[in-house]
């Protein structure tokens, strides 16, 4: 049973990172950003959404991304990608979403759990809602 669930998680990882690979991602918000002008103090958001079908589980790798920071993109959401891996070798599927951010070159271990990705916006805005009472 522990060599199938090994054989199955290498094939997705090894799927994710083949697929990571050849999109360059820090290349291309790098060109994001010198065609649209980000004013100060405003970040983009960049996802990363794989669908595992084998075991019905969407996982989102989540960057709060800057001029400054598109450098570093590319392999801060492969280790996004294995600690998602990890988590799931580990604890299974919690959700039909497992949504895990980076923040500050961080990734958070333990993913936020969401039902649909809808729900992430919602907590989205409910997040900002606090933000800007204080």
């Amino acid at each position: 049973m522990g060599f199938i669930g090994s054989c199955f998680a290498k094939k997705i990882f090894d799927e994710v990172y083949e697929r990571t690979l050849k999109r360059p991602i820090g290349a291309q918000m790098e060109r994001l950003f010198k065609k649209v002008e980000v004013p100060a103090g405003k970040v983009v958001e960049y996802r990363d959404v794989i669908y595992l079908e084998d075991i019905d589980l969407v996982v989102v790798i989540r960057a709060i991304v800057t001029k400054e920071t598109t450098v570093d993109l590319q392999s801060q959401v492969m280790q996004g990608h294995r600690v998602a891996y990890s988590f799931i070798q580990q604890h299974g599927r919690q959700a039909p979403i497992h949504c895990h951010n980076i923040s500050d070159g961080q990734i958070a271990v333990e993913p936020q759990l969401f039902r649909t990705l809808e729900a992430i916006a919602q907590h989205d805005r409910a997040q900002l809602k606090v933000i800007m009472r204080k």
